[in-house]
């Protein structure tokens, strides 16, 4: 399936919108920004601006409307900030919920993203909270709880669920006995529907729209299954694939193959073959990826993933593998376990050591490893740097726990 096939699938997202939600306006995590640097110069390109106190979060920025929006903890709430695309200074900030409190400190703060649709920005805060609020000023439109309003049951990292919005509806994944996915009216928050049917609870990674067979459908991707559900709540079908603590890397789907990805002791990369109304393995690939996500680019799929399991889980390479076979084509040490990204032929590599704060341009071909630059952040903060940088309009973002840099990138 094309790329323009996966755009026309979000109908409503804001189409001018250089990167309007998680993953792009297509969820394929492919910029299809042009005239970039194809080489970096010694230290990096230059730092365009840096913004400040935007709260602990490990969620990727949104780029629309002259805008950029994300999300982050301050002490006293979770809250959706939305700042000036030219120069980084704050335009407004709009409470979502309740900061996270559970767990490590080094854990704290929202893992998603906001996803732009024309006039209104849609966010999902830790603790379950939906929230609709006006793009132009952050007012509040409407808002929703998972929990409170459809009993959902959240996994132990609570709500990590970037919102999609299709058409008149907005679909997310409260999770429980009620059902996993659930799908409101973009614009009262009203319920549409419910898959009553599938009952699993939520998983980090957010809905994949793909159509399979002429039909329009969602990928849902848990701890115990891969699901394809219809734009009605039908479930279209269902397979068994266990994971292990915490799935985190969205599905990659191409020409009716659907790849799902994970770490720790189920750290492999499965490949089904969609069709019929059912969901065929076609192979197990040794491609582990524990949170820092995928990319396709043309037949061929790169991760920056585990090396090992178990205590050896951190070591880890850039490896190239083809689609359709599940070889691994090369591999290269070089670059640790990250984040991922694509544009204009390189793949934008992102280190999580926060000792290293290591950003790396690297060319994405199936030749071999051809790295085109690197450079670590000179203000890098120290902490575990798990956001997915993004590439909007001649720029590069790194969000680095409160801080937001962008880099000119443009030749």
């Amino acid at each position: 399936m094309s790329t323009l096939a996966l755009v026309a699938l979000l109908t409503a997202v804001q189409s001018d919108a250089p990167w309007p939600q998680w993953l792009g306006a297509d969820r394929s995590n492919l910029s299809k920004e042009t005239g970039l640097l194809d080489k970096w110069p010694e230290g990096g390109p230059k730092k365009a601006w840096r913004s400040d106190g935007l709260g602990e979060s490990f969620g990727a920025v949104s780029v629309a409307g002259g805008k950029i929006f994300l999300l982050g903890d301050l002490q006293d709430a979770c809250y959706l900030f939305a700042l000036n695309e030219k120069d980084g200074k704050p335009v407004w900030k709009t409470k979502v919920g309740p900061p996270r409190n559970q767990q490590k400190k080094e854990w704290q703060g929202p893992r998603t993203t906001p996803t732009v649709d024309g006039e209104r920005v849609y966010v999902m805060g830790e603790a379950g909270d939906l929230v609709c609020v006006e793009a132009a000023s952050g007012k509040e439109v409407w808002r929703k709880h998972m929990v409170k309003d459809f009993g959902g049951q959240p996994n132990s990292w609570l709500y990590c669920d970037s919102p999609l919005v299709d058409g008149k509806q907005v679909v997310v994944k409260p999770g429980g006995d009620k059902g996993c996915v659930l799908a409101l009216d973009k614009v009262t928050g009203a319920e549409i529907w419910r898959t009553k049917d599938f009952t699993d609870q939520p998983e980090h990674t957010s809905l994949l729209p793909i159509e399979v067979d002429g039909v329009k459908q969602y990928v849902v991707f848990t701890m115990k299954n891969v699901a394809g559900v219809g734009q009605d709540g039908k479930v279209l079908w269902k397979v068994e694939r266990v994971g292990d603590v915490a799935m985190c890397t969205t599905p990659i789907y191409k020409d009716g193959i659907l790849l799902v990805l994970s770490s720790y002791s189920t750290g492999r990369a499965t490949a089904f073959k969609l069709g019929g109304g059912k969901a065929e393995k076609l192979y197990d690939a040794d491609l582990a990826n524990h949170h820092g996500g995928a990319v396709l680019v043309g037949d061929h799929v790169y991760s920056l993933g585990d090396r090992k399991q178990g205590k050896d889980r951190r070591n880890a390479d850039l490896k190239c593998m083809e689609l359709k076979t599940g070889k691994i084509v090369w591999e290269n040490p070089s670059i640790n376990k990250g984040s991922i990204t694509y544009a204009d032929g390189h793949l934008y590599l992102r280190n999580e050591n926060p000792k290293e704060g290591l950003v790396a341009l690297v060319e994405a071909s199936p030749s071999g490893y051809k790295e085109k630059g690197r450079f670590s952040q000179p203000d890098a903060t120290g902490r575990a740097t798990w956001s997915y940088p993004v590439i909007a309009n001649g720029r590069l973002y790194i969000r680095d726990g409160e801080s937001l840099t962008a880099y000119d990138i443009k030749k």
